[in-house]
């Protein structure tokens, strides 16, 4: 791989991380308009926190897809299903853990 000449540094160098991010912020804001809409209660902080999972999951997602190799338009598609599914994927790493260690069980 060529090194990358300092001076003639340019933004392109940087769009495919600004569009990770454009494209997680998306995914976020339908994810949790997806929430409200189903009765869930508005809230900034809950917004703060589905974005910081989801703008994660986007750039964890993006890293992965160059590793392999993957081009562009296909790796933007990885990015906004995964980064959309991020919060949800989460819950439901939580209630399998809570089921195998028995958490979510009330007793009476």
């Amino acid at each position: 791989m060529p090194e990358k000449d300092p001076v003639n540094w340019q933004f392109s160098h940087l769009f495919p991380w600004f569009s990770t991010f454009a494209i997680s912020i998306a995914a976020t804001l339908a994810q949790y308009a997806q929430k409200v809409r189903c009765g869930e209660k508005f809230d900034w902080r809950g917004l703060a926190l589905d974005g910081a999972i989801c703008i994660f999951v986007g750039f964890v997602t993006h890293m992965i897809c160059v590793a392999a190799g993957i081009d562009e338009v296909w790796r933007s598609v990885m990015v906004a299903i995964n980064a959309h599914m991020g919060t949800r994927a989460a819950m439901q790493w939580e209630r399998l853990r809570d089921r195998i260690l028995g958490l979510g069980e009330t007793s009476k």
